[in-house]
């Protein structure tokens, strides 16, 4: 059995590797393609060892057109363009909620960064990727507005990054293994605080945030 992501499915896995039609080669590799679900894979290596549970994300062009799939690891190690969703969740108050992410995160950790993002699975939308990872990460749903896209690259780290925007007085509830924790802050602290240490941010939160102080009236 492979434990396949934050879903929580287990998947039985047969003894055969699916090498062929609509499998993803990499060195030693094969993705089965009997097991991705929601863009998780299983990569094994060729004696059916080491099996780990792997996202499958759309590789897109600069003009954001897919252009072919890849796991997760091949993405960040190429630095492939790749698409991602961020949403910013303010209260009535006009405080955005900004979450520290886990020591175990692969990209970034312990930074700070919006209030729920992650990456787009294959054929996720980024209405669809918002909405869940809104829920998954702080516990939260609602109305959500569409802000911006912008577009990936060295700054939004190979990320084209869409934005959305929740106005919410519920109180999150984090999951423990995306946030290490997570407060609600004045736009003015946090703007001096991003000018005072920016490396204590990670890359599209920064552009991000920028964008929405110069475009966005709270």
């Amino acid at each position: 059995m492979a434990y396949c992501g934050k879903w929580g499915l287990l998947w039985q896995l047969g003894c055969s590797i699916a090498v062929g039609v609509g499998s993803i080669r990499f060195a030693g590799t094969t993705l089965h393609p009997a097991c991705r679900w929601k863009g998780i894979a299983i990569v094994m290596n060729a004696d059916h060892s080491d099996e780990v549970a792997e996202e499958i994300f759309d590789v897109v062009d600069e003009q954001d057109r897919v252009i072919g799939q890849a796991a997760r690891s091949e993405v960040h190690a190429q630095g492939l363009l790749h698409r991602a969703v961020h949403v910013f969740v303010i209260n009535g108050q006009g405080q955005l909620l900004v979450q520290q992410r886990t020591a175990g995160k692969d990209e970034f950790p312990l930074k700070f960064t919006s209030s729920a993002s992650g990456h787009l699975s294959a054929g996720e939308s980024y209405a669809e990727a918002a909405i869940r990872e809104l829920w998954e990460e702080v516990g939260l749903s609602g109305e959500l507005e569409y802000l911006t896209t912008l577009p990936g690259g060295p700054d939004t780290a190979n990320e084209h990054s869409a934005l959305y925007l929740l106005r919410s007085d519920e109180t999150p509830v984090f999951d423990p293994l995306e946030v290490l924790d997570g407060r609600f802050v004045d736009l003015p602290t946090l703007l001096a605080e991003m000018d005072r240490q920016p490396q204590e941010f990670t890359p599209p939160f920064l552009q991000l945030l920028r964008w929405f102080i110069a475009h966005k009236s709270v």
